[in-house]
Order: structure tokens, then sequence, then C-alpha cells
């Protein structure tokens, strides 16, 4: 090989390799450079005492019974006033934890949600519920990953809820968020998920 071939073969090699640097160097800026955060156009916060508040999740309630529960409105009312998924045992008392989602413009009531720890690390997802105006905007989705954080906040490592297998566009949204379906059973979908 003469010493013109020699040059053009280094030549080459440190144009592929500096190449090959600057490409690394792209990829791993584009990987690990911060993620824009999308100003969120809704609040999400823990239910209180407000009559405005409660008078919203019971309307929803009645107006969506059927897909959110097999229980009597009555039934519902009290374990939303005594916050409890089982209102049979008074030591349950104030550990369903209900959240409320509204517009942060209009401060219009989006949906809600309500969530109990069943084991030390599995909760559930007993309620979600979005008003029929504001489907389709990925807002159950929202409140599922607001749950996810919410377990992981209380030491949990599982998640799990029930659906009814006619509820496809919830399916969707649960399966989207990373439920895993584990058994159909009487008419529900039974979902499960790793934190």
């Amino acid at each position: 090989m003469n010493n013109n071939s020699q040059y053009n073969l280094i030549k080459k090699s440190l144009l592929i390799a500096t190449m090959v640097t600057i490409g690394s160097g792209i990829s791993y800026w584009y990987i690990k450079k911060p993620k824009l955060e999308v100003e969120k156009t809704y609040v999400i916060y823990p239910l209180a005492n407000d009559q405005r508040d409660i008078d919203d999740i019971l309307q929803l309630f009645k107006d969506e019974i059927y897909a959110l529960t097999t229980a009597d409105y009555d039934d519902v009312h009290a374990k939303l006033m005594r916050r409890s998924y089982n209102i049979n045992d008074p030591s349950k008392d104030g550990t369903l934890l209900f959240y409320v989602m509204r517009d942060k413009k209009t401060d219009a009531f989006i949906g809600f949600l309500a969530i109990h720890r069943m084991t030390f690390y599995k909760g559930k997802i007993l309620f979600l519920a979005v008003k029929p105006e504001f489907r389709g905007k990925r807002y159950a989705g929202e409140l599922v990953k607001f749950a996810f954080d919410t377990f992981r906040e209380m030491g949990m490592i599982k998640a799990m809820l029930t659906t009814r297998v006619d509820n496809v566009a919830g399916q969707k949204a649960y399966e989207r968020e990373g439920f895993k379906k584990y058994q159909v059973y009487d008419g529900f979908v039974y979902y499960e998920v790793y934190l």
C-alpha cells in the first residue's frame, strides 16, 4: 500500500469516527434532554367537605350508576359521606380517598376518582368517572396516572381495578396506562398493574 492510499484510508477513518462521535452526542442529548412539561388544563385535589364537589360527584353517580357500580345509590351515597369502601365495617370509615378533577380556567367539574388500600402493597381504583362532555380528551388516563402516583407515595407496588365488559372506552384508557387484564368473569373485566 502506498503512502497516498494510506493517507486516504486514515482520512476516511477519521471522517467516519468523527461522524459516529457527533451522531452519538446528538442521540445522547436528544434522549437525555428534559421533556417539556405541558401546562395542564385541569387540577386534581382531595375531596374535602365542599358541598359543591359532593353534589357534583353524586350527580355523576346518578347519571352513570350502571357504569360505576353494582350497588344502589343509597350505598354509593353512604360510601361517599363516610369515605368508606365497606359501610358495614365502621373501622373502614375514612379509608376511601376521593379526588376531584376540575378545569383550571372554567372551574367546571370534569370527573372524580376514588381509591383505597386493599393490602399493605396493593391499592384499588374503586371509582373513576369523567362527565360525558369531557370524554375523549384522555382525562380518564390522567386520573389513572394520578392514582398510580398516589399509590407509589403510599408505598404500594400494585394497582387493581374492575370494570364492566361493555365499558370498551374505559378498557382502552386503562390498558393505555399499563393495566393488564387478568380475568373476565360474570360481566366484569379485572385489571392489575405493577407500579
